[in-house]
């Protein structure tokens, strides 16, 4: 997974998004971007950052139009990053099912403005994952999976179909 751009929740529908570690040398450094333009996958937010950046510098945005106009390339749009790093991190932290790896194991797609759909494939399982919970800063997406698949496995060894594991 390419770390280029490192993008931190920061509350209110609001993210703070660096090119590295280094870049943010304190808050008036900063920049900020709305966690909606980060949903839309063909968002480019290179030609975003770096006008921003600009912007910082004290460079006038004539000069910075300019210069995106005289760019011989384009970026692609940045895809689907929260997805990306939702099924990447379950990829590279959780145990193997299968001898090997956990290629092709995991995929997240967003299902609508509140929940994403995290799909398992080497276990045949699909969880529903609230956006509330990707923007608390203590969220940690191995334990909620591990949740969910222990409640799937205790589903399934469960002698009374009829009780319900997800009340009480």
């Amino acid at each position: 997974m390419d770390t280029r751009f490192l993008v931190y929740p920061i509350g209110d529908g609001l993210h703070m998004i660096a090119n590295s570690e280094r870049d943010i040398l304190g808050p008036t450094n900063a920049i900020m971007i709305e966690t909606s333009l980060l949903k839309t996958p063909a968002f480019c937010l290179d030609s975003w950052y770096w006008f921003r950046k600009g912007e910082h510098a004290g460079m006038a945005k004539s000069d910075l139009r300019k210069g995106e106009h005289e760019r011989t390339w384009r970026s692609l749009p940045m895809g689907n990053p929260i997805e990306e790093a939702i099924a990447d991190k379950l990829k590279t932290y959780s145990m193997p099912v299968f001898e090997g790896e956990n290629q092709n194991r995991f995929m997240c797609t967003i299902k609508d403005e509140f929940t994403y759909e995290v799909y398992d494939y080497h276990m045949a399982l699909c969880f529903e994952l609230p956006t509330l919970k990707l923007e608390t800063s203590n969220f940690d997406i191995m334990h909620w999976h591990a949740k969910r698949l222990m409640g799937a496995c205790i589903d399934l060894t469960n002698p009374n179909p009829l009780w319900d594991t997800t009340s009480g």
